[in-house]
């Protein structure tokens, strides 16, 4: 509940800061919410999935630039290392783990925007990602599980192709849907050095693909 509720509060707060910026005499604006879905080969994010907040500013060029907040979670189900004490490990068992992971990633990417007529666009994009990353993981037993977890922000990289469709073209509302690579840097690694390091999923750089489908209102140009 307290990651929901803090997820929450971010999202709250980047809506807050989209809805603030000015709109420019050039330029148009998008808005949305987006559901994603996720995929990856870490075993403690195999198929996130969650919600996003979306805001797109274009120029008559039709270059521009994107921001994104995305919140993701995946909770998992395996057996795991569990031990009283971790600092020397002390009375350690193998028992089923419950793990959940969530990961908050701040986004933003230059975009390309191509029309096809009046309903249809194409988009193209790339940028860099400032993810964070919260995780629990919980024995059978009550106790915390041996998992390495990041203790800072991980670095990322993105590129996305979209499609808009506008249905109505008297409505300001667009049908977005996005194909996302996402490159994750994750820095939870054990100590190389410590021949009694334990279990590191998030250590090194692992790939997610994404799909994200919202709907977005565009602000007309000026």
């Amino acid at each position: 509940m307290p990651r929901l509720v803090g997820g929450a509060l971010r999202l709250a707060s980047c809506a807050l800061l989209f809805s603030l910026v000015p709109s420019a005499p050039t330029a148009a604006q998008e808005l949305g919410v987006m559901m994603v879905r996720a995929s990856s080969p870490n075993p403690e994010l195999p198929d996130p999935q969650g919600i996003g907040l979306f805001a797109q500013f274009e120029a008559r060029s039709g270059f521009g630039f994107r921001m994104m907040y995305v919140r993701t979670s995946n909770d998992t189900d395996k057996p795991g290392i569990v031990c009283q004490v971790y600092s020397p490990r002390i009375d350690c068992d193998t028992e089923g783990v419950a793990t959940s992971a969530g990961v908050g990633s701040f986004r933003a990417e230059a975009t390309r925007v191509l029309p096809l007529g009046d309903r249809l666009r194409v988009d193209v994009s790339a940028g860099a990602t400032f993810n964070s990353l919260d995780v629990t993981a919980t024995g059978v037993s009550g106790r915390p599980a041996d998992t390495a977890v990041p203790s800072s922000g991980n670095l990322g990289a993105l590129a996305t192709v979209g499609l808009a469709i506008t249905p109505l073209p008297a409505l300001p509302l667009t049908l977005r849907a996005m194909g996302s690579l996402h490159w994750i840097k994750f820095n939870g690694c054990e100590s190389q050095d410590d021949p009694t390091s334990g279990y590191d999923p998030f250590c090194g750089t692992d790939r997610f693909r994404e799909l994200q489908i919202g709907l977005t209102y565009r602000v007309p140009r000026r």
